[in-house]
């Protein structure tokens, strides 16, 4: 077999809280980026637990009949309703 190679000492890994300590050299920080998908999912878990009317109620308290002559839907003139 051939002759040994030497190691080299390999550099230390920076740990995060190094990295933190570290003093800054004048960049601006990066925004920070979920993954795609995330935001949704964190999203959906929010509506999913709040209770919140996502739709407003009135326009489905107001069912509007149609007209049994013309078939038309017609408004409702019922509690003072406009015509």
């Amino acid at each position: 077999s051939g002759p040994k190679r030497k190691s080299t000492p390999r550099k230390p890994l920076a740990t995060k809280a190094a990295l933190e300590n570290a003093p800054s050299t004048g960049q601006v920080k990066k925004p920070h980026h979920y993954r795609p998908g995330t935001g949704a999912l964190c999203e959906i878990r929010h509506y999913q637990k709040s209770t919140e009317l996502l739709i407003c109620k009135l326009p489905f308290q107001r069912p509007e009949a149609p007209d049994p002559i013309t078939g038309f839907l017609m408004a409702s003139t019922r509690k003072g309703g406009k015509t």
